[in-house]
């Protein structure tokens, strides 16, 4: 993910690091100071304003997720939303954010960087990539997005069920015969 902000500064997020780069192109700067342990991983940073930014943090897994907001330069982690992820503000009033497969949001005062009003839930099934246990194969990104004047889409679908499958063994013909494994679940790439 990326944002590009006031003063010409893009940030974007990579193997949960972000980074910081000018607009007119340069090297990219590590934003070191936002990830406290190697415990946490960064994700979808986006840019308030020239000094702010604005990001998830995920522990582990993304049902483990905080959205935070910072001094662009270090200082203090504030965070908004407990047990949301995917948080962008919109028209310099409003957070919103994911909460497993719903749109919610909240108001932002953009003074104080604080929230200023409870979450309220405003789309509900709403497409998340948010389905696995293996955490390389979902992110928590929500599929929507919305404009600066406050107009927003998105992808309908809601969290896709998690995928379920049985093992079975193959010979050299292509016959198969079951593992002996008496359970569904999310098996995928087993080793030999």
């Amino acid at each position: 993910s990326a944002s590009w902000g006031e003063g010409d500064q893009i940030v974007f997020g990579t193997n949960s690091r972000a980074w910081k780069v000018s607009a007119a192109g340069g090297t990219p700067e590590e934003l070191k100071h936002l990830r406290r342990s190697d415990a946490e991983s960064i994700r979808f940073p986006q840019l308030i304003d020239s000094r702010t930014i604005l990001y998830t943090i995920v522990y582990g897994h993304v049902s483990e997720a905080e959205i935070a907001i910072e001094p662009l330069s270090g200082g203090s982690r504030t965070v908004l939303i407990k047990d949301g992820i995917d948080g962008r503000i919109v028209a310099g009033r409003y957070l919103l954010f994911m909460r497993r497969g719903t749109l919610w949001a909240a108001e932002f005062d953009a003074d104080a960087q604080r929230l200023s009003g409870p979450p309220v839930a405003v789309v509900n099934h709403v497409m998340q990539a948010y389905i696995s246990r293996n955490p390389d194969l979902e992110t928590g990104i929500g599929h929507y997005a919305s404009s600066s004047a406050g107009h927003l889409v998105y992808a309908s679908g809601g969290v896709h069920p998690e995928i379920v499958s049985m093992p079975v063994w193959f010979d050299r013909q292509g016959n198969t015969s079951p593992v002996s494994i008496s359970e569904r679940g999310p098996y995928g790439a087993p080793p030999l």
